[in-house]
This record gives C-alpha cells, sequence and structure tokens, in this order.
C-alpha cells in the first residue's frame, strides 16, 4: 500500500492529521493486511464461522450441564449436613432417655434420628453419589469434545496463524504515511549515526539492559525507542506483630479489688535496602536544530478540561514566570517569557539555556501545536515529559507503558477468525496511536522536520547487531541461562561486544541478580501495659550476585520466502538455538558433543563455518524444489 499523501500543512499540524487522517487509514491498513494474509493462507472463513458457532453451542451445553453438577454436589453438601444434624438429635435423645421425665422426648428424638440419618444416607449413596459420577463423566467427555474440536480449529487456522511476522507492524506503519518511517531494527549503524552526529551518550545506566526496542526516522533524523529495564535498591518495608497481655488491677465504687487480663497486637516496621526491578519506556531523537538549547519539561498536573482551573494555573505560573525573569537578570543572564503565557505554563521549559533559538524552535505554530498536544485534542493528553540536551531529546510517555512492542504471538488466543481481525486491528491501532504520540512532541515542532539529517559513513563498521540489540536479543532468551545460580529475584543483562567472526557478532553477556537471606530484628514498641516490647520483623539482605556468559548472534532474515519451510529453524532448534525474532543467538557451547576441549575463538569460527554450510545445503534444495515446481508448471 502506498503511504497516504498528505500536504505541507499536515506536517506541521501533527495532531490534526492524525485525527482527521492516520487513524482512519490506519485501521483501514490493519484490516486489508488482515484479509490479505488470510486470502494467501486459504483458510475458510465461513468454515471458520461454522466451526465456531457449533463450539460456542458445545460451550454452551457444557456451562449448563455444570451448573446441573454443581447443583447436585450442593444438594448432597446439604444432605450430608442433615445426615450430621440427625446423628446429633439421636445422641442427645439417648441422653434423654436415662434423664427424669425426658423418656418419651428422648425416644422419639432418637426415632426420628435414626430414621433422618437412614434416608440421608440412602439418598447419597443411591442417588446423589451415583448422578454426580455420571455428570462428572459426562463433564469429562464434553471436555475432551472441546478439546478435540478447539484443536481441529486450530489446525486449520495454522496457515493464517504462520503468516504473521514481527514486521507487521512496521509495514502498516510505513504503508499509511511518510511523516515517519520505521525500520525493521536498530542496527549498529543507527548507533554509530546518533554517537557520531548526533552526540548521543547514552540514557541508560549501569544497571540498565534493554528488553523492547524499535527505531526509525523522521524526515531522514533518527529515533528510537526502547524500554529500560532497571534495578535500583531501594528501602524495602516489612512488617512485624507481636500479642501480649498483661494482668490490670481495679477497684469499684463499692471499694472491691478486681484483676482483669487485657490483650493488645504490638505492630512494627522496620525499612531494610533491597532491589527493585522497573521497566521504563523511552524514545530518543536526534536533531541538528537549535544544538545549543537544553531545556526540560514535565506534565503540569492539571486538569486542562476545566477552565477555572486552568485560568488559575496560568495565573499562578505568570507569577513565577516574573519571579525566574528578576532571579536569572539579578545573575546577568537573560530569561524572557514568550507572550503565550498559556503554553510558557503548560509547557514549563523554564529551565531553558538559550533564548534565542528556543524562540527558533517554538515558533507561533510550533507553541499551537504543543498546545493541542497537551490539551489533549486527540491522543493522550499530557502524560509526557519532554528532555532535550543538544542535538539528542527524549520522551517518556504514561500511555507508551502499555503500548510498546508488536507480539504477533497473541493470534494464538484465538479461535474466530472475525474476533483474530478485531483483535489485530485495535493491536495495531493503538501501538501505532502510541509511537505516533511520542513522537508528536517533536512532530509539533516545524522546525525539526525542516532540518536536513546529518551525515554518516557506515562503511567502517565491523559488525551490524548493537548493543541495544544484542541485549533485547539476550533478554528474549531463557532467563536461567544466564542467572546465577544463587539469584532469586529478576536480572539485568549487560552485553560487551567482542568480536565478529564470519556474520556471527560475538557478545559476552553478564547477569546480575541478587541471593537473598531470611532475618529477623526487633524493634521496642510499647504496650498498653506501659512497658516496651521487642517485636520480632522479619526482613531480608540481598546480596548481588553475577554471572558471565557468551553468546553470538547473527541476523538471519526469517522472513524471506527461501526459509519459509522452517528447516533452518529445525536444524537449529535441535542444536539448542533459541531463534528470537530475526536473530538467532548461538549460545556458547551448546553441547559439549560437538565443541569439545575447543576455545571460544575455535568454537565460534567452526560452528559459525558448520551453520554456514549448512544454510548453504538447505538454499540449494529449496531452489532446486523450487525448480522442478516451475518445471512441472510449466510442462
Amino acid at each position: 500500500m502506498a503511504a497516504t499523501k498528505r500536504s505541507v500543512g499536515d506536517a506541521f499540524d501533527p495532531v490534526d492529521y492524525y485525527r482527521q487522517q492516520l487513524d482512519g487509514a490506519v485501521h483501514e491498513a490493519a484490516k486489508k493486511a488482515f484479509d490479505e494474509k488470510l486470502a494467501r493462507s486459504g483458510v475458510d472463513e465461513k468454515e471458520n464461522e461454522s466451526d465456531c458457532r457449533k463450539l460456542r453451542r458445545k460451550e454452551q451445553i457444557h456451562a449448563n450441564e455444570g451448573k446441573k453438577l454443581s447443583g447436585m454436589k450442593a444438594w448432597r453438601g446439604f444432605c450430608i449436613f442433615l445426615l450430621v444434624v440427625a446423628v446429633l438429635v439421636a445422641v442427645i435423645g439417648i441422653f434423654l432417655v436415662g434423664e427424669e421425665g425426658g423418656l418419651l422426648a428422648g425416644i422419639l428424638m432418637i426415632v426420628f434420628g435414626v430414621i433422618l440419618a437412614i434416608a440421608m444416607f440412602l439418598v447419597i449413596i443411591l442417588v446423589l453419589n451415583d448422578k454426580i459420577h455420571k455428570l462428572r463423566e459426562e463433564n469429562k467427555n464434553r471436555e475432551q469434545e472441546l478439546e478435540r474440536m478447539k484443536a481441529a480449529i486450530r489446525a486449520k487456522l495454522a496457515p493464517l496463524y504462520n503468516s504473521f511476522e514481527w514486521d507487521d507492524f512496521k509495514n502498516i506503519a510505513n504503508s499509511v504515511s511518510d511523516i515517519f518511517q520505521v525500520d525493521e531494527r536498530f542496527p549498529e549503524e543507527k548507533m554509530n549515526l546518533m554517537q557520531e552526529v548526533y552526540s548521543y551518550g547514552d540514557v541508560l545506566e549501569e544497571q540498565d539492559s534493554v528488553v523492547a526496542l524499535m527505531s526509525g526516522d523522521i524526515a531522514g533524523n533518527p529515533f528510537f525507542r526502547i524500554a529500560i529495564k532497571g534495578e535500583r535498591i531501594v528501602d524495602i518495608r516489612y512488617t512485624g506483630s507481636l500479642p501480649i497481655t498483661w494482668t490490670e488491677r481495679y477497684t469499684d465504687s463499692e471499694g472491691h479489688v478486681h484483676t482483669t487480663i487485657r490483650t493488645q497486637v504490638l505492630f512494627a516496621e522496620y525499612y531494610h535496602p533491597g532491589p527493585r526491578f522497573t521497566t521504563t519506556p523511552v524514545t530518543v531523537y536526534g536533531n541538528m536544530a537549535a544544538p545549543d538549547l537544553s531545556f526540560s519539561r514535565n506534565p503540569c498536573g492539571v486538569d486542562v478540561s476545566d477552565e477555572r482551573e486552568l485560568r488559575s494555573f496560568i495565573k499562578r505560573e505568570e507569577g513565577r514566570l516574573r519571579d525566574k525573569t528578576e532571579e536569572m537578570t539579578k545573575k546577568g543572564k537573560s530569561f524572557t517569557p514568550l507572550a503565550n503565557t498559556e503554553f510558557e505554563a503548560l509547557f514549563g521549559a523554564y529551565d531553558r539555556d538559550h533564548e534565542v533559538q528556543f524562540r527558533l524552535l517554538f515558533t507561533p505554530l510550533a507553541q499551537q501545536n504543543m498546545l493541542e498536544l497537551i490539551k489533549g485534542k486527540e491522543g493522550f493528553g499530557d502524560d509526557f515529559l519532554m528532555r532535550k540536551a543538544g542535538t539528542v531529546s527524549l520522551v517518556q510517555s504514561k500511555h507508551s507503558s502499555k503500548y510498546f512492542s508488536y507480539d504477533f504471538l497473541f493470534v494464538g488466543d484465538y479461535l474466530s477468525v472475525e474476533e483474530m481481525r478485531k483483535a489485530f486491528v485495535e493491536k495495531i491501532r493503538w501501538l501505532y496511536k502510541s509511537l505516533y504520540f511520542d513522537l508528536a512532541p517533536f512532530l509539533a515542532i516545524p522546525l525539526f522536520q525542516m532540518t536536513e539529517a546529518g551525515r554518516y559513513d557506515p562503511r567502517s563498521m565491523r559488525r551490524t547487531i548493537s548493543d541495544y540489540e544484542a541485549m533485547r536479543v539476550a533478554n528474549g532468551m531463557d532467563p536461567a541461562y544466564f542467572k546465577n545460580p544463587r539469584g532469586v529475584t529478576d536480572q539485568i543483562l549487560r552485553v560487551r561486544y567482542k568480536g565478529t567472526i564470519g556474520k556471527s557478532d560475538r557478545f559476552e553477556v553478564s547477569s546480575l541478580s541478587f541471593s537473598r537471606e531470611r532475618k529477623v530484628t526487633f524493634v521496642p514498641v510499647m504496650g498498653g501495659d506501659g512497658k516496651f516490647h521487642n517485636v520480632p520483623v522479619e526482613y531480608f539482605v540481598y546480596t548481588p550476585v553475577t554471572d558471565v556468559h557468551g553468546i553470538s548472534i547473527r541476523r538471519m532474515g526469517l522472513g524471506n520466502e527461501r526459509y519459509s519451510k522452517d528447516a533452518l529453524l529445525h536444524y537449529l532448534s535441535g542444536k539448542g538455538v533459541t531463534p528470537i525474532d530475526s536473530f538467532i543467538p548461538l549460545r556458547a557451547p551448546l553441547d559439549q558433543g560437538d565443541c569439545g576441549e575447543l576455545d571460544l575463538e575455535d568454537y565460534f569460527e567452526n560452528l559459525d563455518e558448520r551453520i554456514e554450510e549448512k544454510i548453504e545445503n538447505i538454499d540449494k534444495d529449496i531452489e532446486s524444489a523450487l525448480e522442478k515446481k516451475d518445471q512441472d508448471e510449466g510442462d
């Protein structure tokens, strides 16, 4: 599908452009992409609808019969209750017979209790147990039949399931508009471009790792969107309790001395350092416009839909702006508020350090666009913070925590083609909207889109996999492979490039997790008896543990037609290799039988040669099969 045509005005009015054109275009493009997959798969949607209707009818029957089973169990429980009551009545009657004047009542209670107990026993044994057993068997048979029906539907849908790829979102996003482009991956080439041209440092701290990523460009200027998994040491709250008792004496109004026992449960809390793991999405953008300007802004925290509250907020901010102006003047620095005080108040970039370039960036049109974005005319409203440091800007938003990456495996949750189509379209729409409104603060600034992208010559590059990609791949593998055996918490994976052999980039992956040891401390708490009591509080002492493993990653392009028969995947899975996305991480070593006493260098070199040879053989076999197929069709 060709990208939606847009006017110059569309590019400089991103909020209206999304509302008027893009949202509908994404919906239609996603629906079309799904229908194309459906057509290529050969799955009959009408047959699927019929199968699903039959399945739903069976499920409804199963649910109704399940209610009968639950009802029978409830009746049996009631009968057991009556049986117990009857036995108790008979026992009480036996005691009454021996009491003076209780003979008749005792006999009646014994007779009634025995008859009721026998009746309930017979009903339970001869009626209810038999019915419950039959209903259970029928229920089990229906469950097995339902599973068979589901398996049959899944088998028919297999060609459709297998048609979904990691690049579905990228292809749809790039088809609807050229306002930005999404890349297949985040290669080393783009990382070098960000570092060497845009002076990008690193948003990752020492104990951060990348667990998901996406990249692209806006008018040639690069952006990438990463989910950062971080670990920080924080004070964890632990609680404990201790019941106490004491005796109190008091004198009543008549002068008598009494004693009473009082009880109380004492509670205590204790804080001790421990690790906390969080995931934070960040979108980073490189642009040469206003290269000397830095600023930051946070969500304003005001309900912009409430005009009274908004006016009051702007009035307060006007006072802050005057104070800021006076403060900077005393320091011999420049700070001049813009005429648009509403923008100044809601955007709140008071820490800007270059007034001229700030005005070049935030023209009246840029101010208007940003206000539309903050006020929530479309999108997610003011849920984002923005930072600019020279030629690098970043955005963090609340909505991106919910809608960040595309994982096509969700389609396996659906048996109905229609429900799968709706889920696919909605997933694409929300992900596109999330990405678009993470980029919207950059798109709202016309100068960003008018500034030519930086130039970079990637010919000197030795590798293709960036550290960010390598971290993302490592985080997608079995975590047990990297984690220290003593680690009981989550882990942070970091990588270090070790070299390239053939088409494989080698990385050393270091894992940081924590072991823990249970401890007890005693916190003195005053009780109601006027004394201090040591309340025990259990807590954990966390100790960092590390481990290091090697992996080799190569880009395979598994979506290519020549690998459609999964021959390569089958070969690699037999070697313990886990294909992730369009990468194949090769664990070192895969099995001692193949590598024996080889060192790491020799191991990777030989492994790469073996896989290269296997790929060549697979290519030859598939090409021969295709040639034969063409000849047969020609004949």
